[in-house]
């Protein structure tokens, strides 16, 4: 079996040869690589370490309508600020690159800091149409028939708020004072990303990955049950009216919600960590999820990645593979994404347990 047909087989149902190797590779993880692989194309970097699931690819893009001037410009100290002048009034933002990220910036100033500017981003929100991109998804598709390239989906409104626009200290004070207003802001939101998924359905991946990084620790239980699982289950509809699949990267702490995740209409979650990075306990939930028929990927945690010592790193792997004990719902691959810092030998070592190690059943 090709990794495609592995993860194929998996998400339908079915029991593949061998285990799955998925981890989450990104410009992150390139940034401390040798220079020959800091040059490489993501796809190129991820085939390289034998991944049968490569990230990268997307399939829609966003356009402004004619209303809105948008502005970049690079400041000193790594710092890039946008400006968005609507109609209405004007939104800044600026993000700040680090030698820690050099690819992944930081936001530094918030888009959104008064109600006002929450009603400024909603009219911006309504201003803005969803256009297919998926030129280089194709590509990869094509470069890559034994691979399963996967597109990537916008996250839910409630981290994209929380995390990106407003930032949590703000988004909390500002729910807490008027909860319906904030609903209402998110309700546009999502029936944009909604766009988002309809659209990028239409495009040939069969595997989407919605980025959305659940962690109880800062989006807390109610709001997961809230807002953010209900609109997974909108995306999920999406997704398999359209035929196609669905994960879920979900790399915080996301053990107090692994029942009620277990019953998402998605397929599965993936880049699940353990402690510290997480809380996930990998083989409980591994259970919790097959029970449901559904997948979990990831379990190797990131200062296990960073072991300087490959023959230490693989016994890890290997112990956590074990204590999985055969199962055919769970990929290999990194919690959140695979560090900075990782060696080349700790991921080749990884591909390798994965692909000498078979499912039950099977030789």
């Amino acid at each position: 079996m090709t990794g495609k047909e592995t993860i194929r087989a998996m998400l339908r149902g079915q029991k593949p040869e061998r285990l799955a190797w998925a981890p989450c590779i990104d410009p992150y993880t390139q940034s401390g690589l040798p220079e020959e692989l800091r040059r490489l194309d993501i796809f190129a970097l991820q085939h390289h370490f034998g991944s049968d699931m490569f990230r990268g690819g997307c399939a829609y893009g966003e356009r402004l309508d004619a209303s809105v001037r948008h502005t970049q410009q690079t400041l000193a100290g790594g710092r890039v600020l946008d400006v968005y002048a609507t109609p209405r009034g004007e939104l800044r933002e600026v993000h700040t690159f680090v030698p820690e990220s050099p690819y992944i910036p930081f936001p530094t100033e918030h888009l959104i800091k008064t109600f006002a500017d929450l009603d400024l981003y909603v009219d911006l929100v309504e201003r803005t149409e969803i256009v297919p991109d998926d030129t280089r998804l194709r590509e990869a598709i094509a470069a890559y028939p034994g691979a399963m390239v996967t597109s990537s989906l916008c996250d839910t409104p409630l981290p994209e708020l929380m995390t990106k626009l407003i930032g949590t200290d703000t988004f909390v004070y500002m729910h807490q004072e008027d909860p319906g207003r904030m609903r209402r802001a998110m309700e546009v939101m999502q029936a944009k990303h909604r766009k988002q998924v309809a659209t990028s359905v239409r495009s040939p991946a069969e595997l989407f990955i919605c980025y959305e990084n659940t962690n109880t620790a800062s989006f807390g239980v109610r709001w997961i049950n809230e807002y953010e699982l209900p609109w997974l289950d909108e995306y999920a509809d999406l997704v398999h009216g359209a035929g196609r699949h669905l994960l879920v990267h979900m790399c915080g702490r996301i053990q107090r919600v692994v029942p009620r995740i277990a019953h998402g209409r998605f397929d599965g979650i993936i880049d699940v960590a353990p402690p510290p990075t997480g809380d996930c306990d990998i083989p409980a939930a591994v259970e919790a999820l097959a029970a449901q028929g559904k997948l979990l990927g990831g379990g190797i945690e990131c200062n296990t990645f960073t072991l300087t010592d490959p023959e230490a790193f693989a016994r890890r792997t290997a112990a956590l593979v074990a204590s999985i004990a055969g199962r055919t719902n769970f990929l290999l691959g990194s919690g959140d994404a695979v560090p900075q810092g990782t060696s080349e030998a700790n991921l080749l070592r990884a591909a390798a347990i994965a692909k000498s190690t078979p499912m039950p059943g099977r030789r």
